[in-house]
C-alpha cells in the first residue's frame, strides 16, 4: 500500500470508519436477496459470454408503495460527484442485460431498478445514489462494443479500444 503524503494507515483507517459510519446511517437496505451474485450471460453468438457478479439485490418498496427489484453497485470516490462527473452507465447497463437474459427478473416478476451507491473517501464521507435508467438502445450499443472489442482481441489487435462511429 502506497499512502500519500499526508496518509498513514492509522488515517486510513479512520477515513474508513467514517465512510462506514455514514454509510449505516445513510443506507437503508431493502431485502437483501443476493451479495456479489455471480452471472454468465450470452451477449450475442459471436462474442464469449460475459461472467461478473452484481454487488447487491435487492428488493425494495419505493415511496411510491411499489416494490422493485433493486440491482446496485457500490463505489468509493475521492469527492463528490457533479454534474457531468458521474458514474459510467455501462457496468449497470450490463446487469439489466444478464438480469434479463438470465431471467432472473422472471423470478420475481417485478419491476427492476438499477443504481449506483457512491461514498466519498473525505474528512466528512457522504453516500450519493446515482439512478441508471438504460434504454434497449444502450443495451444494444454495448453489445456492440463487446463484438467489437472481441473482434479486436481475436485479431491480435494492441489498441482494441472500439471507435466511436462504431458503437453509436
Amino acid at each position: 500500500i502506497q499512502y500519500g503524503r499526508t496518509e498513514s494507515r492509522d488515517s486510513q483507517f479512520e477515513t474508513a470508519d467514517r465512510m462506514l459510519a455514514v454509510f449505516l446511517d445513510r443506507v437503508k437496505p431493502g431485502k437483501v436477496v443476493a451479495v456479489e451474485e455471480p452471472f454468465i450471460c450470452e451477449l450475442a453468438d459471436d462474442v464469449p459470454p460475459l461472467v461478473g457478479a452484481i454487488g447487491l439485490i435487492e428488493i425494495v418498496k419505493d415511496t411510491d408503495g411499489v416494490e422493485r427489484i433493486h440491482m446496485v453497485d457500490f463505489k468509493t470516490a475521492g469527492k463528490k460527484p457533479s454534474e457531468g462527473n458521474e458514474m459510467d452507465p455501462d457496468l449497470l447497463t450490463l446487469y439489466a442485460v444478464a438480469a434479463y437474459r438470465t431471467g432472473l427478473l422472471d423470478a420475481f416478476k417485478i419491476p427492476l431498478v438499477l443504481r449506483y451507491e457512491i461514498i466519498t473517501k473525505t474528512k466528512a464521507p457522504e453516500v450519493f445514489s446515482q439512478p441508471v435508467t438504460p434504454d434497449k438502445h444502450e443495451a444494444l450499443r454495448l453489445i456492440e462494443k463487446a463484438r467489437v472489442i472481441w473482434r479486436g482481441m481475436k485479431d491480435g489487435g494492441d489498441d482494441i479500444r472500439p471507435p466511436r462511429r462504431a458503437i453509436q
